[in-house]
């Protein structure tokens, strides 16, 4: 679906009829990967509206040229609430950068969120002062890496840690096809630069968030890590169930599925229980 608005076109597609919860993928992907991991919930789930959005510069929503920062992304996606989902409350849904998006959604419409899940989340700062454990790779097959070419296995090995075939043919479904389309002089321009922290300080808001949360980490995310959100997020949202998952780095759904799924899950139905 196209949402035409004042200043930018964003694509999305909409799933089901009910509560809404608005679903925003990591940076460099596209809707199609937390399709492939939010689904699988609301068949056991049912009566959400989901509404999965290619943030711009991604998938199939551009960027535009005055699109420079996280605050003009912000910008675009507070229009495409209040044009998709005007003056209702909604859950949200966010993935790595895209969790930093929702959290800026959060802070705009405090009263209007029921809940938030924040997947593998960065807090609002610049990479270089993540506290981030070390690179760890827990099962290496050489010779599928061998068979990949240079582009999608750089990606690969970046991502994940469990590299071996399984994993190969999930992200080459679910996550590379996001990663071919996007729009990389976008992303690697002053939006680069600038290093994604919103200009708003949503780490430390005026008070917390007493909603039904979710914070998923893996142990060996050495892009967003652990102990950061463990740190500030708890503070922020005292209704939160925080989870540092083992043997999962930044592609915590993808790696990790059967636990993923069991505490999305829990998550809903807490929201549900409003």
């Amino acid at each position: 679906m196209r949402c035409q608005l004042s200043r930018a076109v964003v694509h999305y597609e909409s799933i089901g009829e009910g509560r809404p919860i608005v679903i925003l993928h990591a940076l460099a992907f596209d809707l199609r990967s937390m399709k492939a991991w939010l689904e699988p919930l609301f068949e056991r789930q049912p009566g959400w509206r989901r509404i999965y959005v290619d943030i711009p510069g991604m998938g199939q929503s551009p960027a535009e040229s005055w699109m420079k920062s996280s605050d003009d992304l912000l910008e675009v996606m507070l229009d495409f609430v209040e044009t998709i989902v005007p003056d209702q409350s909604y859950t949200l849904a966010g993935m790595s950068y895209g969790s930093l998006l929702a959290r800026g959604l959060l802070h705009h419409h405090r009263d209007r969120v029921n809940g938030i899940l924040l997947i593998a989340p960065p807090l609002n700062q610049r990479e270089g002062e993540r506290n981030l454990p070390d690179i760890i790779v827990l099962e290496r097959d050489e010779g599928l890496l061998a068979e990949l070419s240079e582009e999608p296995r750089g990606s690969f090995e970046t991502l994940a840690v469990w590299h071996n075939r399984e994993n190969w043919e999930k992200f080459e479904r679910e996550i590379w096809p996001g990663r071919e389309q996007c729009d990389r002089q976008f992303l690697s321009g002053t939006f680069r630069e600038r290093r994604y922290p919103l200009s708003t300080d949503i780490d430390h808001p005026e008070r917390p968030f007493v909603i039904p949360t979710l914070i998923l980490t893996g142990k060996q995310d050495a892009i967003c890590g652990y102990q950061d959100s463990w740190q500030t997020l708890m503070g922020l949202f005292p209704r939160a169930t925080f989870a540092v998952l083992d043997g999962t780095g930044h592609l915590l759904p993808m790696e990790q599925p059967k636990m993923f799924q069991a505490l999305a899950l829990d998550w809903l139905e807490r929201v549900d229980k409003q």
